[in-house]
């Protein structure tokens, strides 16, 4: 970058201190109304134009062509501000200006090069603005999961191996533990939740959770997932929290010994489904207040995709969980 600087300025120098002898580039003596004046130049200011309209137009054609394979936002600015600048070097080869203080088209189009190459700076520098600030925060979240994972989780944990040294009989024992298993799954959400930030696809976000799951409750796992289906990073989250209760109680209180977890397409609309084999429960009856906090929660989560949430149960049936969005 230091050659090209260098370069520039000597031949600037070279051309300051020869300007007494550089030839006139147009004929003072022609006079009259503006019009093409191709033989009252001098050839070199003529080819010079050329030259740089040449120039114009074949980093013209490059940025377009790379604009095509990169998504730049500067380089699709780029590409028609050098076309504009190549007309405009054209119209000073066929127009030169003879009055400084005239206004030619030429004038116009190097001002419309300038511009254009204004807004992609402009859009460029707000994108890397955009992207710096993207890059703090998502380091500052990196702490916070750190944090929750070293602190947090660890005393949970610590908390539930203490629960279960109490006594069987104990009344509370099995509060305390569910309680300890329900922290731990929120802390461990909020956890990956901080630390990725959302840029994880809907399908391997999927197979994780449910793999993280199926293995902590010891359940059999089959997973059927369309990976065509995306979803925003709000929408991820409560599909995540959905199948993290829908899962738990499955294992929990259904006693589930096989989960089947799909995601598919139903025309226009997706669907998640959670299967389980375990003792079910009677869903007709599970409606108003005497449903439980995670059934509430899990309708209400579907509500904001927006979408709805049906729940398929009968005693010693199992159990089918659907949100469709």
């Amino acid at each position: 970058m230091t050659i090209p600087v260098v370069l520039v300025i000597l031949m600037s120098l070279l051309l300051w201190a020869a300007k007494a002898r550089l030839p006139i580039a147009v004929d003072p003596s022609i006079n009259g109304a503006p019009q093409p004046l191709l033989f009252a130049v001098h050839p070199l200011f003529f080819v010079a134009q050329c030259v740089a309209a040449l120039c114009f137009f074949v980093a013209s054609i490059a940025f377009t062509r790379r604009a095509a394979h990169h998504d730049d936002s500067l380089l699709y600015w780029l590409g028609p501000a050098c076309a504009v600048a190549a007309f405009s070097r054209v119209n000073y080869a066929l127009f030169p200006s003879r009055y400084t203080d005239w206004f030619y088209t030429g004038d116009l189009l190097r001002t419309g090069f300038y511009v254009l190459l204004l807004v992609g700076a402009s859009q460029e520098i707000g994108q890397y603005w955009d992207a710096h600030a993207r890059v703090a925060v998502l380091e500052d979240r990196r702490r916070l999961s750190r944090e929750l994972h070293d602190g947090v989780i660890q005393e949970l944990a610590l908390l539930r191996m203490e629960g279960h040294s109490l006594p069987p009989n104990f009344p509370a024992r099995s509060r305390i533990l569910a309680a300890c298993d329900r922290s731990l799954d929120e802390a461990r959400a909020a956890v990956h939740a901080l630390g990725h930030g959302g840029d994880e696809p809907l399908a391997l976000a999927l197979r994780r959770t449910t793999r993280e799951l199926a293995q902590r409750y010891g359940v059999r796992l089959d997973i059927q997932i369309d990976d065509s289906i995306e979803a925003s990073a709000d929408q991820q989250h409560t599909l995540l929290r959905i199948i993290r209760e829908a899962v738990a109680n499955a294992a929990r209180h259904g006693h589930a010994q096989h989960l089947c977890v799909r995601l598919v397409k139903d025309g226009e609309r997706r669907q998640l489904l959670v299967e389980d084999d375990g003792e079910g429960f009677d869903s007709a009856g599970a409606t108003g207040a005497n449903a439980g906090y995670g059934l509430v929660s899990m309708r209400e989560r579907a509500r904001t995709l927006p979408g709805f949430l049906d729940i398929t149960s009968r005693p010693g049936e199992g159990s089918m969980v659907t949100v469709t969005w």
